[in-house]
């Protein structure tokens, strides 16, 4: 019957190893105790079948064998035990430093990236704050020579509509004098007043 490491052992193999690795190894290492245990197997079959021996001698014999497999097996799980907490002490090792010098470069990423962030609002809004002086200062002109072409305009327009008005008074006296003067009752009163008739 083949051995099989416990399950336990396999899957910290593979937790440190990752799983191609632990599967070679756990692989490699039950097809050696295997080979252990056929290689003894056959020893303990030839030393019987060369001298033949009693059931008590047999039974002695094979209680030998199980206990130098049992602490061959034992030394093996000891020895992958121990191999095993060195590779988690070592990785975990590595992990913190690797850890630490990723924590160091985005600490430093993100101060050099806060100072580039704050320049670069500060230049804005340096800029920012020109362009509104520029565009106030624009807009007081504008609107200072806008003003004073509304007040002309409004000034010559005022100017246009009291000579529009003087006319229509004027053409509204003339009609009214016209009108006046075409009314024959109108007329006999003017002829009465100034004696013409």
């Amino acid at each position: 019957m083949p051995t099989t490491l416990p399950l336990d052992v396999y899957e910290a193999l593979e937790a440190e190893l990752g799983k191609e690795r632990a599967r070679k190894l756990v692989y490699a290492l039950e097809k050696a105790v295997d080979a252990a245990v056929d290689s003894k197997w056959l020893q303990v079959r030839e030393e019987l079948t060369e001298r033949l021996v009693t059931k008590e001698e047999f039974r002695a014999g094979l209680e030998q064998l199980r206990i130098e497999l049992s602490a061959r097996i034992d030394q093996v799980r000891t020895e992958l035990t121990a191999r095993i907490e060195r590779f988690y002490t070592e990785l975990s090792a590595r992990i913190d430093q690797v850890r630490a010098e990723l924590m160091a470069r985005i600490e430093h990423f993100y101060t050099e990236l806060s100072a580039r962030i704050d320049q670069v609002r500060a230049e804005l809004n340096a800029r920012i704050d020109q362009v509104y002086t520029e565009l106030s200062a624009r807009i007081d002109r504008l609107s200072a020579e806008l003003s004073g072409r509304i007040e002309q305009t409004a000034a010559r327009l005022d100017a246009k509509i009291d000579r529009l008005n003087m006319k229509l008074n004027f053409a509204l006296l003339l009609l009214l004098l016209i009108a006046t003067l075409w009314n024959p009752a109108v007329a006999d009163l003017l002829r009465k007043l100034l004696g013409l008739g």
